[in-house]
């Protein structure tokens, strides 16, 4: 998670947004839940899917707040600007919004990280995940420097995940 813990002079907590934006039931609140709120995996099932941005204060050693976004939000309805996050989480978002994503967030915070889940992979057998995970990676990479040559050596950072194994 992306850190700053310094306070703000009016005594509350400066905290580090983080925005997690995929399709409707990828995984988005159910990593939240697991991770942050101890559920058990059993139960992931009975999670009903996000309506409106929901937003989660985390307090570790580095306090941080999570938009938690259904799966229909885009940048003009999300109701902030993305120079406000530090980092953009994407859950198995289609390839076409997530370019558009980047490519937008970049024009405002050209600083911004990204971290691209491909959440759900027990799914799969384990050479077919590998497999997919791959050709989402390039297919995603070569989108981007079709939109602009800068975007060659992006930092874009890939996870293959699932709430069954280490992975998250």
């Amino acid at each position: 998670m992306s850190s700053s813990s310094s306070a703000k002079s009016n005594g509350t907590i400066h905290r580090t947004k983080r925005l997690f934006l995929g399709m409707r039931r990828s995984g988005k609140t159910l990593i939240l839940q697991v991770l942050f709120d101890d559920l058990p995996v059993k139960q992931t099932f009975y999670l009903e899917p996000t309506m409106r941005v929901a937003k989660h204060f985390i307090d570790t050693i580095i306090p941080f707040e999570i938009w938690d976004c259904p799966g229909n939000i885009t940048v003009d309805t999300l109701g902030a600007s993305l120079i406000d996050f530090s980092t953009i989480d994407l859950y198995q978002h289609p390839v076409s919004k997530l370019i558009e994503l980047i490519v937008a967030a970049c024009q405002v915070n050209p600083d911004i990280n990204f971290e691209v889940f491909v959440h759900k992979a027990e799914r799969l057998q384990e050479d077919d995940k590998i497999e997919n995970f791959c050709q989402i990676h390039e297919h995603v990479m070569d989108r981007l420097v079709d939109e602009s040559p800068e975007f060659e050596q992006f930092p874009l950072n890939f996870h293959l995940t699932s709430i069954y194994d280490h992975s998250l």
